[in-house]
């Protein structure tokens, strides 16, 4: 029995090829027919074949979802911090003292240690921004009194004028009452208590 070859068309773009040939292999050119010729199609194969023009590529589901991922990781995270406001003193020519003794300021007003910069570096590196207010975008001041007594211990933490919610009027109050020693305000050489105001601002930056 004379074999003939089989030519390449549709064949050659299958995955698997496989084609039985029944040759009586008299001249040697040809595999006995007990035998399963299988042709690979690799990449490089793959790449230098044309394929149909009505062709579609799907991108896979696991690719899509990677390339989203990327994109979203692209965006510029938000920044939650809290940041001072320096609130001037009114001063008098007379130092005023309430009932308990704690005047609204002082000749030398107290310290944080290391100063105002110190002061707003530990602000924002204490604050934790509530998620409540996160979920909420809120933002905005917290208007924070406490006294500095002749030691320098923080006491009678309070907020004053209205709440802002969502945790963040809470979360200045705690920040501020666990704040280390000051260094007390004096008058006349002499350590007093003092009433401080620190207005805290929340803020959300893209």
């Amino acid at each position: 029995m004379n074999c003939k070859k089989i030519k390449p068309g549709i064949a050659a773009l299958s995955l698997l090829a496989i084609s039985m040939m029944a040759c009586n292999n008299q001249n040697g050119d040809y595999i006995s027919s007990d035998t399963t010729t299988t042709t690979m199609v690799t990449p490089d194969t793959m790449a230098t074949t044309a394929l149909p023009a009505d062709t579609m590529m799907v991108t896979p589901a696991d690719t899509v979802a990677a390339q989203k991922t990327t994109a979203a990781s692209t965006k510029p995270a938000k920044k939650y911090r809290a940041t001072l406001e320096v609130v001037p003193v009114t001063r008098t020519a007379k130092y005023n003292k309430d009932r308990i003794g704690v005047y609204d300021y002082a000749e030398v007003m107290p310290m944080f240690p290391g100063g105002q910069s110190a002061l707003e570096d530990y602000i924002n590196n204490h604050i934790n921004y509530p998620q409540n207010a996160i979920d909420n975008s809120k933002e905005g001041r917290v208007q924070m009194k406490f006294t500095i007594d002749e030691n320098g211990k923080i006491m009678n933490v309070r907020e004053t004028g209205a709440q802002l919610g969502d945790g963040l009027d809470k979360e200045a109050v705690r920040v501020i009452s666990n704040m280390p020693t000051w260094k007390p305000g004096t008058i006349k050489g002499e350590a007093v208590k003092v009433n401080v105001t620190l207005p805290i601002v929340f803020k959300i930056e893209e």
